[in-house]
């Protein structure tokens, strides 16, 4: 771990939280993505402004940001 994180110029504590941070990125896309294929199987052809709407209570709950309302078009 030492050699790669003097490759990268980081250090251990940069590399981890680094790891953290796209570990938690990946958790909360694919948390999104579930939600959106539950309500797209409950309501079949809703579309994107709707869905960003009926969202917002999930979105709330679970404190998260949507980079925009292009990742929510599945």
């Amino acid at each position: 771990m030492e050699q790669l994180c003097k490759l990268f110029g980081l250090s251990r504590q940069a590399w981890y939280a680094a790891a953290g941070r796209q570990e938690k990125k990946y958790f909360q896309k694919n948390l999104i993505l579930e939600e959106v294929r539950r309500i797209r199987h409950k309501i079949p052809g809703i579309g994107t402004a709707k869905l960003h709407e009926v969202m917002q209570d999930f979105i709330l709950k679970h404190q998260l940001k949507l980079e925009g309302i292009n990742c929510i078009s599945y």
